[in-house]
């Protein structure tokens, strides 16, 4: 199978928006969380809803869900909220 030069190049940007995502996400959370104290699921969907508007609910429900399993956010089962 050949790639051609624009199919690398076409891959390389989806790649490098893709990591610009992530990045921009993890920012969106942090600061939420370290603005806004502990919060919900709902209340931190919105946020980053609120910068991506066009991002689906389970895109970001991933991320967050990859930022709890990474430990970067900490979810408290009892109070049902992220810190």
């Amino acid at each position: 199978m050949k790639i051609t030069k624009k199919q690398l190049v076409c891959l390389i940007r989806e790649h490098l928006m893709q990591e610009r995502m992530d990045s921009d996400v993890y920012k969106i959370v942090i600061r939420a969380l370290n603005q806004g104290g502990p919060m919900t699921h709902q209340e931190l969907l919105a946020h980053v809803l609120h910068e991506f508007p066009n991002t689906s609910d389970e895109d970001i429900d991933e991320y967050i869900d990859t930022f709890e399993d990474g430990g970067e956010i900490i979810f408290d089962t009892t109070s049902q909220k992220y810190y």
